[in-house]
Formats: structure tokens, sequence, C-alpha cells
């Protein structure tokens, strides 16, 4: 499954590298640039259900999308990639 987190452009680049970023993330199955900053890089992960399953948080259920809180130990052994959201240039 694809999951999707806003970061920063210097966290976005350690993502990019498989870097540990300092902290927990909260990874979501559906990107919302409402629940971001303007600036903000989104980024994308592909991750098993299975593994993402243990890490869910049903913070958000009334918005229409799951939310994850991906160790960072766990997010980094994914490849992020930088994504452009539909109305983004």
């Amino acid at each position: 499954m694809k999951l999707y987190t806003p970061l920063s452009d210097e966290e976005a680049t350690q993502a990019e590298r498989g870097e540990y970023l300092s902290q927990s993330l909260f990874w979501v199955d559906r990107p919302d640039p409402g629940e971001a900053t303007d600036d903000a890089i989104w980024v994308e992960i592909e991750v098993s259900a299975s593994e993402a399953a243990q890490f869910e948080r049903p913070f958000h259920e009334e918005l229409g999308y799951r939310e994850f809180e991906l160790p960072s130990e766990v997010a980094s052994r994914h490849r992020a990639v930088r994504i452009t959201l539909p109305g983004e240039r």
C-alpha cells in the first residue's frame, strides 16, 4: 500500500536517501493538502498492508483517510519518492 507524509525539503531529501529521520512520522493512505503547510513536500513510500496495519491509528476516520504512525526505522526501509499532488506545480 502507498503511504504519504508532508516533509520539509531537507527531510524529504533525507527520506529519499533512506536516512533515518529524527522522529516517528504520521503517514496517510490519501494525501490531504489541507493537513500540511503550503511549503510542505509530500513523499510516498510503499509498504505491505500487513506491515502498515500494526502502526495504524484511527485519528481521522471521519476525514476519509487512514493514518499510520511509522517509526523512523520502519519508514527508512522503504524508498521515499517526492510526489506532486493534483493542482500543484
